[in-house]
């Protein structure tokens, strides 16, 4: 850019703010009379108002603050909210921290906050990663609002998604609201079953997309699942 093109632009953006500026006083009472007005009348110049609609907030929704903004339950008593998932071979989908739900037999794991939903961005989004040795029907993954559940799918084998997948759950019923809403695993006695968490948010619509580049590669290791002893014996029956 040569000098003078350079001068016109600064020069140009100052032209604008003045211009602003000048609205703006415009605002202000105006002592000047109008053609058919008193001395001494009032003129306004009305300025539109530009508001930022409010969006729903999910407090460390990326497990980057540990458990920080989360309440956690495991009846096994363990780390739902962790940095490892050994020995699985899935790492978090962003960042150090991730969720893992299920992970044993007889389990149930949740996480849950309270969230205020506004009707801008009141579609729930996760990203999660499935790995399950079970047949369909016995483990779920279950998404619930003030204990009504909203949503449930099976942790079985032909659920298993083979990377990060975004999930979307529409809660525009709650809008307006400030609501408790918890991610939950149940488990059976057998044939073990995981869901992996990670980047919680909420957006404006159901659009789902694919996780980022390479991220979708990551297998799932059978042989490194927790109780995975009975998972390399072929067909089983509950």
């Amino acid at each position: 850019m040569n000098i003078e093109s350079h001068f016109l632009n600064w020069h140009g953006r100052k032209l604008v703010l003045a211009l602003v500026a000048l609205i703006a006083a415009l605002s202000i009472t105006s002592l000047a009379a109008a053609e058919g007005d008193a001395p001494g009348a009032q003129h306004f110049v009305y300025l539109p108002v530009v508001s930022r609609s409010a969006t729903t907030q999910v407090a460390n929704g990326n497990f980057e603050s540990g458990v920080t903004g989360w309440t956690i339950y495991s009846a096994k008593s363990r780390n739902v909210i962790r940095t490892s998932f050994s020995p699985n071979t899935v790492t978090p989908l962003s960042g150090a921290w991730g969720a893992w739900l299920g992970g044993m037999y007889s389990e149930i794991t949740h996480l849950e906050q309270s969230i205020k939903i506004y009707a801008g961005t009141a579609y729930l989004t996760y990203w999660h990663y499935i790995t399950s040795s079970d047949y369909c029907g016995y483990d779920f993954a279950r998404v619930t609002v003030n204990g009504t559940q909203v949503e449930q799918y099976d942790l079985c084998t032909t659920a298993n998604t083979n990377g990060w997948r975004k999930h979307v759950v529409n809660l525009s019923a709650y809008a307006g609201q400030t609501v408790t809403v918890r991610i939950r695993a149940t488990t059976d006695n057998s044939l073990n079953s995981n869901l992996f968490l990670d980047e919680v948010s909420f957006q404006a619509t159901g659009a789902v997309q694919l996780a980022p580049d390479g991220m979708n590669d990551l297998m799932f290791d059978e042989a490194t699942l927790p109780e995975w002893e009975d998972m390399l014996k072929g067909p089983q029956t509950k």
